[in-house]
């Protein structure tokens, strides 16, 4: 029976390779920040404990992933309107790579965002109904 509970709280392995993806663009986005580039460690991190931690890993991904989300989103809209306006992206590589990472990142951000709170509903609906049949 502890075990049913123990596989609810691990997260989809698609769910945790997410956050690993999203968490390697958004660190290379936020190379531009230096010392900001963390906060993509720390999705990672959480992605790759969480199945020996489950709620631990389970809280910093829903943590992280939204507050980064605040200022990643806006920031990189404002990269893919110049893209799509039409302004250069610089001449060097490391140029376009970031552009390219600040134009990605809200993408996954929200993508990300939006499976963790389809599979938070999916486990509280799993509980929901293992609670009801318990009372009967």
């Amino acid at each position: 029976m502890e075990s049913g509970v123990y596989e609810k709280r691990v997260l989809p392995r698609k769910v945790r390779w997410l956050a690993v993806v999203t968490g390697c663009v958004v660190g290379i986005a936020l190379l531009s920040f230096k010392w900001l580039a963390v906060c993509g460690i720390v999705l990672i991190a959480a992605a790759v404990v969480q199945p020996w931690m489950p709620r631990t890993g389970r809280w910093a991904l829903s943590v992280v992933a939204p507050l980064l989300g605040i200022w990643i989103v806006p920031m990189g809209g404002l990269f893919l309107l110049g893209a799509v306006k039409g302004e250069t992206l610089g001449l060097d590589i490391y140029s376009r790579g970031l552009a390219f990472a600040w134009m990605l990142s809200p993408l996954l951000l929200i993508w990300c965002n939006v499976a963790l709170v389809v599979e938070a509903r999916r486990v509280a609906k799993d509980e929901a109904r293992s609670h009801a049949a318990d009372s009967r």
